[in-house]
């Protein structure tokens, strides 16, 4: 099949809205990576207009932009919304793409400052600012791991929308650094999330709310949303309490039954109850009773087997109580 013939079975399609253009892209790379060694235009222009929340953007074949338009509205309504008050604030957009959420944010923000490794990107940012005509918008093109120690105003407010593999592990910690009091974080993949989430949380932040969001329709993936605040020093103090000061004794607070039942099944696949770990505690004075009925002769209780005892005390031991 020639390309014309391609071009016009393509055209013939039954399609809502219009085909603008068709690309062949070649790329000899033996990797999946997204890249072009040449692009040739089979029909039409190698670009197309898309507007959203009252803005047009001008979307190219290596500029990222939201593949489905209506979920792209809910997820950016939703950035502003968890965003708050901006209006006299600086705002980092890192991981810009085609500056999409620089410009949803720039009406109510003092300003907003956008860094995006892919150069073709940046220059599609630009292009769409001005003709959305929003002049508190700056883009800059390169690793943001660089760029941030380029840019003299500071950041209030920060958003991040990293690619799939979530922060590069050098660039999470600067980012950090400027400790702003709210980050929101956008994320096209949740376990990329929950990694970066670790050091995030580590420095100071808890997470106050996040939604998903169903960005790919009819698949198991979601755009992840997540409002991060930092927790300021002058509003909590540390307060030392010692355990023998409580109503239990310092052991009780170390394992539940359930967890102690647990690690015996996992380690030995006994099974024991929550009576013999009762009685085990007992014996090393961990507490002062049992809840059971002891009637009129205590040798019609069950005792602990010598092999659960031995078990339970492992793991009594595993656990700092013994």
């Amino acid at each position: 099949m020639t390309w014309l013939r391609l071009v016009e079975k393509l055209l013939a399609l039954p399609v809502e809205g219009k085909i603008v253009g068709i690309l062949h892209i070649l790329n000899d790379s033996l990797s999946d990576v997204v890249q072009s060694d040449e692009t040739k235009i089979l029909y039409g222009q190698d670009y197309f207009y898309e507007k959203i929340m009252g803005l047009e953007f001008k979307i190219t074949p290596f500029s990222f932009f939201q593949p489905n338009s209506r979920g792209a509205e809910v997820l950016y309504s939703t950035v502003r919304e968890y965003i708050g008050d901006i209006h006299d604030m600086t705002v980092y957009d890192l991981f810009s793409g085609t500056g999409t959420i620089a410009q949803v944010l720039a009406p109510v923000a003092k300003q907003v400052i956008g860094v995006e490794i892919i150069e073709e990107a940046v220059e599609a940012a630009k292009e769409n600012a001005e003709r959305n005509g929003l002049h508190n918008c700056r883009f800059i093109a390169g690793d943001v791991f660089k760029v941030l120690d380029e840019i003299e105003e500071k950041p209030d407010v920060i958003v991040l929308d990293p690619p799939r593999d979530g922060i590069h592990p050098k660039a999470l910690p600067k980012i950090l650094d400027y400790g702003v009091e709210n980050i929101v974080y956008i994320s096209c993949k949740a376990t990329s999330l929950a990694r970066d989430l670790e050091m995030i949380q580590a420095r100071g932040y808890r997470v106050v709310k996040c939604t998903a969001v169903d960005q790919f329709c009819q698949t198991v993936h979601v755009e992840v949303v997540c409002l991060l605040s930092k927790l300021k020093s002058d509003k909590y103090i540390e307060v030392e309490v010692k355990m023998e000061e409580l109503d239990l004794t310092a052991a009780e607070s170390k394992a539940t039954y359930v967890e102690i039942k647990q690690y015996v099944l996992d380690k030995t696949g006994l099974k024991v109850s929550q009576l013999y770990i009762a009685q085990v505690k007992r014996k090393h004075r961990l507490i002062e009773r049992i809840n059971y009925n002891l009637g009129e002769k205590e040798s019609k209780v069950p005792q602990v087997p010598p092999e659960k005892e031995r078990a339970i005390e492992d793991a009594l031991r595993y656990f700092k109580m013994i």
